[in-house]
């Protein structure tokens, strides 16, 4: 079974590529993992020093609505897959490259497997949904009938966490300290990274150790100096996974690989909503986690940082409520959902 040929697309965000990282290690031992990315540099950060052969895509546009394709993008991709090892399974886990990377699998004859991490079905499933031989679901989703009958519900998939111990060892702070944990995904928010950077001036942070993610772009104007309490980090960083682990609350968008983390971690959590998120997927994500008692939800707009300031100091007060939310967001993980996946995939190489 050692030569079968699987492709792992996973391109578009650090969250999709760290999924399929994740899940290339595991099916190593079984199988050649090839992985089909994106070819921004976050992804290649990501993807550095992963042993696996790796097929970078440019963006081609492909399921952008109201765009049309990039013909030349379009070209070079194909190209690239034609020279990638042929596969037998294609594994798509969202994002932009999918549909050219599993449609061009079909049709040298792979099996494709689907995975969706979010709450609402991404507009590539939804395109590929009536071709896949399984769609592989972390949370209750609303599918098309094409592939109802082939839909599996495993939980959601995360990185392997450190316990909360060892990431506090890992990031240098003691078991006593409040940790907030700010992160908005790769490539950062404006909006949050401006509020957070309010708060932390004015003083409304006052006694948090705050380890703020800013994202490889969108940063504030200013950003103030690193300190004891505060700690800014530009760009990609593999302590992400270890500051959630650490974290006793965490203010962040509603990405599914950070949910995924949350609920693995049991850490509750302030969610703001990316608006115009494709699908409305962020709310969905968002919904579910408030209707657990697991989340707030504070919308984007003017007045954030007041609306995130009140969140946070209502929770910070209240150590019960954020025990009851880290619980609730326990409740949400699926410890074995990466190997429900797997299981899921190895299937259709026997």
């Amino acid at each position: 079974m050692n030569d079968a040929e699987v492709w792992i697309v996973a391109g578009g965000t650090a969250g999709h590529l760290h999924a399929g990282i994740e899940l290339a290690r595991s099916l190593e031992h079984l199988t050649q993992p090839v992985l089909v990315t994106g070819d921004r540099p976050v992804e290649d950060r990501a993807a550095e020093g992963s042993p696996w052969p790796r097929v970078r895509l440019a963006d081609a546009g492909l399921v952008r609505p109201g765009h049309w394709p990039h013909p030349r993008a379009l070209a070079t991709n194909l190209q690239a897959l034609r020279r990638a090892p042929v596969p037998r399974i294609a594994v798509g886990l969202g994002g932009a490259h999918e549909v050219l990377a599993l449609g061009f699998a079909k049709a040298r004859g792979a099996r494709l497997v689907g995975i969706e991490q979010n709450a609402a079905l991404g507009r590539a499933h939804r395109l590929l949904a009536p071709w896949l031989d399984t769609l592989v679901l972390a949370w209750p989703t609303t599918v098309p009938r094409s592939v109802q009958d082939r839909s599996v519900l495993v939980g959601a998939p995360a990185r392997k966490l450190p316990s909360r111990s060892e990431a506090r060892r890992e990031l240098g702070v003691s078991d006593e300290e409040l940790v907030l944990v700010v992160t908005s995904g790769s490539l950062g928010a404006r909006s949050i990274n401006d509020a957070t950077v309010e708060l932390v001036t004015g003083g409304a942070l006052d006694g948090l150790a705050v380890f703020h993610f800013l994202g490889e772009r969108n940063l504030p104007s200013a950003v103030p100096p690193p300190s004891e309490r505060y700690r800014p980090v530009v760009g990609f960083d593999p302590r992400a996974g270890a500051a959630i682990a650490a974290a006793d609350l965490v203010l962040a968008r509603a990405g599914s690989s950070t949910l995924a983390e949350l609920a693995l971690a049991g850490v509750p959590s302030v969610l703001v909503p990316l608006p115009g998120a494709p699908g409305d997927h962020q709310r969905a994500n968002a919904r579910l986690f408030e209707q657990a008692g697991a989340a707030l939800i504070v919308e984007e707009g003017p007045g954030l940082a007041a609306r995130v300031r009140a969140a946070l100091v209502g929770l910070v007060a209240d150590p019960a409520r954020r025990a009851a939310m880290g619980e609730a967001a326990r409740s949400l993980g699926s410890p074995r959902a990466s190997e429900r996946i797997v299981e899921e995939v190895v299937r259709w190489l026997t």
